[in-house]
């Protein structure tokens, strides 16, 4: 089956859109043929007068408004014709969205106007943003949209691929929500994701790896949740639970990027455990990889066989916003 993976701004522009990578890992892993269209760091690089501040995160709210998100397409109007053109070449009949707080418009005008060149073509959106309730609905009241994922699309998405190919349909899946010529079916609760170390490496072979800020750093999502569910914290109120990968995983996707692309890999991670630690520094003793791995998180993460987790280690009073490891991955081939 024939994909595309599209990210509308606004998104940040240091590193590739990690959802976006890892769907196309997850596609390209089950078989099928993925093409990727980060228009937002393109749009970035080419930000006409008027329009340069639009990539600062405080500035992120221009891209809820519809005037001004209308206004903006049509001052960009030759690269979105371009892009369209692009799009369709790849002959994708599914075509999915990664969609943020600040990209659903965007992202709708986008699908809006390749419904309007070839309604055959299947558009989903995934990603964070719809992940609440509200926000699914609100996006499929538009019926340009045919599916949401609700949750994690690493196992929907080429599940979805696989079912469209083979019948021409969209299949309604937990987690998702489908339209289908009797209307919209919710597929129920979203499917957890507990097994990080089952999830394919991420792909960014697709992405315009030289325009982003820092072109040297890949990265890896190690861990989904979080043991402390701080109402401050962005992840809360998506992520429920937590899990993260084995030491000895997320050492074999730092090697396979490695070996693929001229980078470091960053690996943003909340309260890993001791396991983890023993795991990657036997990788780091026995193949002389240079990793830093900075001692900020004070947790220790232990889950039980049903796969609740509990933390212990440091109280939540002297916890505190540091608690995040980055891996850093040094010495390139």
């Amino acid at each position: 089956m024939k994909a595309a993976l599209i990210q509308c701004p606004v998104w940040w522009t240091v590193d590739p859109p990690l959802g976006l990578a890892q769907i196309a890992g997850c596609l390209s892993h089950a078989g099928h043929e993925v093409s990727v269209f980060d228009l937002n760091i393109e749009l970035a690089k080419k930000r006409l007068p008027g329009y340069e501040n639009l990539w600062n995160w405080e500035q992120f709210q221009f891209w809820n408004h519809p005037g001004m998100v209308a206004r903006f397409f049509r001052d960009n109007a030759a690269f979105f014709e371009g892009q369209l053109e692009r799009i369709l070449r790849t002959e994708a009949g599914l075509i999915g969205f990664s969609v943020y707080n600040g990209s659903q418009l965007a992202s709708l005008e986008l699908a809006r106007r390749i419904k309007r060149a070839d309604a055959r073509r299947k558009i989903v959106f995934g990603g964070q943003y719809l992940f609440l309730e509200d926000n699914a609905e609100s996006i499929l009241s538009d019926p340009t949209v045919d599916a949401v994922v609700r949750g994690p699309g690493d196992e929907v998405f080429p599940e979805m691929a696989a079912a469209l190919e083979k019948s021409g349909e969209l299949p309604v899946l937990p987690g998702t929500t489908v339209r289908t010529k009797e209307g919209l079916k919710n597929g129920g609760p979203v499917k957890p994701l507990r097994d990080l170390d089952s999830v394919p490496f991420a792909d960014f072979s697709g992405f315009p790896l030289g325009l982003y800020d820092v072109q040297e750093r890949l990265p890896i999502h190690g861990s989904r949740g979080c043991v402390w569910q701080c109402h401050f914290c962005s992840s809360h109120p998506f992520w429920t639970g937590y899990s993260y990968m084995g030491g000895d995983r997320l050492f074999a996707e730092l090697m396979e990027h490695k070996r693929r692309y001229p980078c470091e890999a960053g690996n943003d991670f909340r309260a890993p455990s001791q396991p983890f630690r023993s795991q990657l520094s036997r990788h780091h003793l026995r193949g002389g990889e240079r990793l830093a791995a900075p001692s900020q998180a004070h947790e220790q993460a232990l889950h039980d066989a049903d796969g609740r987790t509990r933390a212990q280690g440091h109280s939540r009073r002297r916890h505190r916003h540091d608690r995040q490891l980055y891996v850093r991955l040094s010495g390139r081939n």
